[in-house]
């Protein structure tokens, strides 16, 4: 979602959608069915952030297992429909990853090394 004028903007399938700073964005995805839901979100400068379920806090995050999550049908970051996140900083291309698995990652995977650099 962006401000009033643009509320409710929809990206079905892969595809872009021109963000300026000072809007929020809230990210919903609807699976046909329960799935295990990881999100990575990585900013115009490449840098990874481990998005969800991941401690969003914690700049270690990606170097340790996943954390454990139930199968979601549905995701909703942040959780309050009337919040959003502020796009903020420097201005490139914002990219979200949503992987929807049948099984939970494995607890060697870890997802700094094997994404590797991202230019």
């Amino acid at each position: 979602k962006t401000n009033e004028a643009r509320k409710g903007l929809v990206v079905g399938r892969p595809g872009t959608l021109p963000v300026r700073e000072g809007e929020q964005v809230q990210l919903h995805a609807d699976l046909t069915r329960p799935a295990y839901v990881y999100i990575l979100w990585i900013d115009g400068t490449g840098a990874i952030d481990p998005f969800y379920p991941w401690d969003r806090k914690d700049p270690r995050a990606l170097e340790k297992p996943a954390p454990t999550v139930k199968p979601a049908a549905q995701v909703r970051m942040p959780p309050d429909e009337n919040k959003g996140f502020p796009m903020e900083g420097e201005s490139g291309l914002e990219t979200i990853i949503l992987m929807a698995r049948e099984t939970p990652l494995p607890s060697d995977v870890r997802l700094d090394h094997e994404l590797g650099p991202i230019k």
